[in-house]
């Protein structure tokens, strides 16, 4: 087991590090951060030396690393430590989280199992408000004054990321699957029913949808302007941000995960994408 670095370039290895991730790793333009043994080790990105390590306990969702900040979730608890060392900052009683929480400005916001969406003061940790739902919430996105998040009532709902009220919420009617993306105009959201559906940020009116082929494995991912969705299949639909189909994509065996959203060799964007199954071996490809 080991994280490894490969260069975007040619696939070349950059450097690779004994340790064994125990939840999905994060990182920075700076350093990894890889959850291990009830720490966080955060290894420097261009060389994979240690930068250091802080004991956070076991996590029970992955670990948040944004704007200078690292968020990892413990069993009932939530605790902020400063990117740049490891410092702890402040930890406080949450509840059970198990999805990644959200950052946007000065707020953090949690999802707990206990079907509350919470925000906290990031700086302090001190609670701002808290809005129940009707299910378990998944993932938020939080992005222009809007927490936007999927619950298992089969609901998808907008909340003001400032008071907490719910200023839509959508009936899906399925189960969701994974986190929403958004751009400038539209938030997108699938759901186990296979559609994809692309609503209004402001005021969540459906503005188009459509049927995929396949179960989606994972949320949309954006690309350059094109809306992908993740699934166990060799060939990818592609969306522009109006609904007209794009060129698919084309995996050379059935994708398992795309990893990463990138810019290529060639200042294209690329998506970072595993590949394999029964026949085929699994294999990182970049694909711009």
């Amino acid at each position: 087991m080991g994280v490894v670095a490969l260069n975007a370039s040619d696939g070349s290895p950059v450097w690779r590090v004994e340790i064994a991730a125990e939840r999905p790793i994060a990182a920075d333009d700076e350093r990894v951060y890889v959850p291990t043994g009830g720490q966080i080790r955060a290894l420097e990105l261009k060389t994979g030396r240690p930068a250091w390590n802080t004991s956070t306990g076991n996590l029970t969702a992955p670990p948040l690393v944004h704007a200078g900040w690292l968020i990892a979730a413990t069993p009932g608890a939530i605790g902020a430590f400063r990117a740049a060392d490891g410092a702890a900052v402040w930890r406080r009683e949450s509840g059970a989280i198990e999805m990644r929480p959200a950052i946007d400005g000065d707020l953090l916001f949690l999802p707990l199992l206990d079907r509350r969406v919470v925000a906290l003061d990031l700086p302090s940790g001190s609670p701002r408000w808290e809005t129940p739902l009707g299910g378990e919430p998944g993932e938020p996105l939080a992005v222009g004054g809007k927490v936007y998040v999927t619950a298992a009532d089969k609901r998808f709902y907008a909340l003001d990321a400032d008071s907490g009220d719910i200023d839509w919420p959508m009936r899906i009617g399925a189960a969701p699957r994974g986190r929403a993306a958004a751009d400038d105009a539209h938030v997108y959201l699938v759901a186990m029913d296979n559609v994809l559906r692309a609503l209004d940020r402001g005021d969540g009116a459906l503005e188009w949808k459509k049927s995929l082929a396949y179960r989606p494995s994972a949320g949309p991912v954006l690309v350059g302007g094109a809306v992908l969705i993740p699934g166990a299949v060799t060939t990818l639909p592609t969306f522009a941000p109006n609904g007209a189909a794009l060129t698919p994509v084309t995996f050379p065996a059935t994708l398992v995960a795309i990893s990463n959203v990138l810019q290529g060799a060639n200042g294209y964007p690329a998506i970072a994408a595993v590949t394999g199954d029964l026949q085929q071996p699994w294999t990182l490809w970049l694909l711009e």
